[in-house]
């Protein structure tokens, strides 16, 4: 079942997130600044944190936000964060979750959605693997590739 979260499901989305971080290489969370972040993200209401349930744990979740364009005046939806573990159905899990972003986007007006994508590793390159699979699926779910993410690290 795909359901707005609340604030009940805040430990078993903390589970989720230490799936992810080990799935993506991230050595650590900062899992205080991140309890403050959702809290805050579900008090806006142009803010929607979705995830998956499966037998009482959650296995994926995505993060949406309500903008607008400011050279067009056109509401979008940015998806900036979508995840479900490979090993509990994830193609499957991660295509409901998109699709659930863009069902509410479209409900509130967004003329299109938009899915941010970066990873890199400890030195500022990028996670290719990560990337490309990434690429492949958002293609599959009829996305086209518009720009392109820059890092730089700034304590040189």
């Amino acid at each position: 079942m795909i359901k707005d979260l609340d604030t009940t499901d805040l430990n078993k989305l903390l589970e989720c997130i230490e799936l992810y971080k080990d799935t993506v290489g991230v050595e650590s969370v900062d899992k205080e600044y991140l309890i403050k972040q959702i809290k805050e993200s579900l008090i806006h209401q142009n803010h929607k944190i979705i995830v998956k349930e499966m037998m009482g744990k959650v296995v994926g979740f995505a993060v949406g936000t309500l903008l607008q364009n400011h050279w067009n005046g056109q509401r979008y939806g940015e998806v900036s964060y979508i995840f479900a573990h490979r090993e509990l159905m994830g193609s499957t899990v991660k295509k409901e979750l998109f699709d659930n972003l863009n069902n509410w986007f479209r409900e509130e007006g967004c003329h299109y959605s938009l899915s941010l994508t970066s990873h890199w590793d400890k030195n500022y390159q990028p996670e290719r693997e990560f990337l490309n699979t990434t690429k492949h699926f958002y293609t599959q779910a009829g996305c086209k590739i518009v720009g392109y993410n820059f890092v730089k690290e700034l304590n040189d």
